[in-house]
């Protein structure tokens, strides 16, 4: 059979299954259905694709944003040292202790001191707890110090001074003054940190 051939017989063939699908309405409406099978499983599966497709881009835009502020950020070895600096400022800032309890009387004993020197007159002093934290992988402890007492406004400046010794520096985290005829109430809320193994 040489392809004249071939092609006449492809040609009967399909005509007789025109005819054929013509004549036969379930035929036509089986074809139909398959048909809108067809479709709807090629939309489906084409939803499918588009949310994947929109997920991987999703997760690609979150990744390079991620390199970007990577890229933005200062250098390792620049976050090293400020991150040494910064070990090195608490370190000066904070008082040595052997215990917790030693802390709180090296504490309340500067503070007397230092409320008298300033005279501060009817001074009453409260210690809290020792509140353990860590800051750059270093354990150290803070205590907190509740001050009340008649005072003179104009000598503050030296009071806040006698706080920011070298070696027993005083943080000041609240200060509140209300003015009365004569000396006035003096309110404050004080914080020292400690460097312990033991708290």
């Amino acid at each position: 059979m040489d392809a004249r051939e071939l092609i006449e017989e492809l040609r009967g063939r399909a005509d007789r299954y025109h005819a054929e699908f013509r004549s036969q309405p379930r035929l036509r409406r089986m074809a139909l259905c398959v048909g809108a099978l067809l479709v709807l499983y090629l939309n489906f599966g084409l939803k499918d694709y588009r949310n994947t497709a929109f997920d991987e881009q999703i997760r690609l835009v979150g990744e390079l944003t991620r390199l970007s502020e990577a890229g933005s950020t200062e250098l390792w070895s620049e976050r090293y040292t400020t991150e040494v600096k910064a070990n090195e400022a608490l370190i000066a800032n904070c008082w040595n202790a052997e215990s917790a309890r030693l802390a709180s009387a090296d504490l309340q004993t500067l503070l007397r001191d230092v409320l008298s020197e300033n005279q501060v007159d009817t001074p009453r002093l409260s210690l809290g707890q020792p509140e353990a934290l860590t800051y750059l992988d270093r354990e150290y402890f803070e205590i907190r110090a509740q001050v009340r007492g008649r005072f003179e406004l104009r000598m503050l400046p030296e009071l806040l001074t006698s706080f920011s010794a070298p070696q027993k520096q005083v943080a000041v985290e609240q200060l509140s003054y209300v003015a009365r005829r004569g000396a006035g109430t003096l309110n404050m809320t004080l914080v020292a940190c400690f460097l312990s193994e033991v708290v």
